[in-house]
């Protein structure tokens, strides 16, 4: 049984299976997500951003180029979407 405004997947004996609105699991979108860690420079420049101190964090990607550590960082709702920020390990935003 499908529940159309939570986008929630029930399945009789089993438990919920929870999908974002493009239909992947929220488990598959996010991978390690819940396991990463930012560092206090990055929750800091998101304290004093006043449009994402507000926002709930979604997704958080780690990655890294050429030898630096990024985060991937998005955000919802910012202005009524989602919003990726991209942070390097000292909390400075990284230009798309």
């Amino acid at each position: 049984m499908m529940d159309n405004d939570s986008n929630v997947e029930e399945f009789p004996g089993n438990d919920t299976i929870l999908n974002y609105r493009d239909g992947t699991n929220i488990s598959e979108r996010s991978g390690n997500m819940d396991t990463i860690q930012l560092p206090k420079p990055i929750l800091e420049a998101i304290e004093k951003d006043s449009t994402l101190r507000t926002a709930m964090i979604v997704e958080k990607i780690l990655k890294v180029e050429q030898g630096e550590t990024f985060y991937e960082v998005a955000f919802y709702p910012v202005n009524g979407k989602e919003v990726e920020v991209i942070f390097d390990s000292n909390g400075n935003r990284k230009p798309k």
